[in-house]
């Protein structure tokens, strides 16, 4: 493996296991609490200019839009006639996120709170 893979290998598998005893040290009731603080607090401040812009991050995240950004960005790679090595592990890092995150919520799998 290279050496400069190295370091930034350990790091991502560190934070991975950091987010995985994070999610299991945290109690459910202590995440929901939480969560009816912060809805609570941006409810508190809530205008039509904040709900827009929460609306485009929300938009930005979806499953669709980050989809079809990624697609793009693996064209402009052709185009660009980057290395394949470099395409194939943007390709294969996109599609190992999707099915990470997907797995983490799974596993993680708490309620949604209800919009104020």
């Amino acid at each position: 493996m290279n050496q400069r893979m190295q370091p930034s290998l350990m790091v991502s598998i560190l934070c991975l296991f950091g987010f995985f005893f994070l999610a299991l040290i945290f109690e459910t009731a202590y995440i929901v609490q939480f969560d009816y603080f912060f809805l609570e607090s941006v409810a508190s401040i809530r205008t039509d200019r904040i709900t827009f812009v929460m609306e485009a991050f929300a938009f930005i995240g979806s499953v669709n839009t980050v989809i079809v950004l990624s697609i793009m960005m693996l064209a402009v790679f052709l185009l660009m006639r980057a290395p394949w090595k470099e395409i194939l592990f943007t390709a294969a890092t996109l599609v190992a996120t999707g099915l990470l995150n997907t797995v983490i919520k799974q596993m993680v799998a708490r309620g949604r709170q209800k919009i104020l």
